[in-house]
């Protein structure tokens, strides 16, 4: 059962990861919006990146990331070099279909999963007794 409490929590901390990078990436889309002529308003274009980002990120965090992420913390395993691989693999593999977003999906990945491994870090009930990060 504290198993699978773990792997809640890792979860829940993951997608809370997500949405942050989310809205930082919402944010600064909004604000080099301002200083353009678009179709959207700087406030229509923070609200479609958070949800685009949000929704296609989300699968990848859920099913790939934090699961990764979870079995590397129970193997004493999640160092930051390889929690930065876990976040960083997913983009790596869009490079080869579609470069541009292959690339920002390597910079958000890479940031969800070092503030994933960071939040975690600091849960002690995460990276204390016989299953936390070495």
């Amino acid at each position: 059962m504290r198993a699978l409490r773990q792997f809640a929590a890792v979860e829940a901390i993951a997608f809370a990861a997500l949405l942050a990078v989310a809205a930082v990436l919402a944010a600064c889309e909004g604000l080099r919006a301002m200083g353009t002529r678009s179709m959207l308003t700087p406030g229509a274009t923070v609200s479609l990146v958070f949800a685009y980002t949000s929704v296609i990120g989300a699968p990848f965090v859920v099913l790939l990331g934090a699961p990764a992420y979870w079995a590397l913390l129970r193997h004493h395993k999640a160092t930051w070099p390889a929690v930065l691989g876990v976040g960083v693999a997913p983009g790596a593999c869009l490079l080869f279909v579609e470069p541009p977003v292959g690339l920002l999906a390597i910079v958000c990945g890479a940031a969800v999963a070092l503030l994933t491994h960071w939040c975690c870090s600091s849960v002690t009930s995460l990276r204390g007794g016989s299953h936390g990060p070495a």
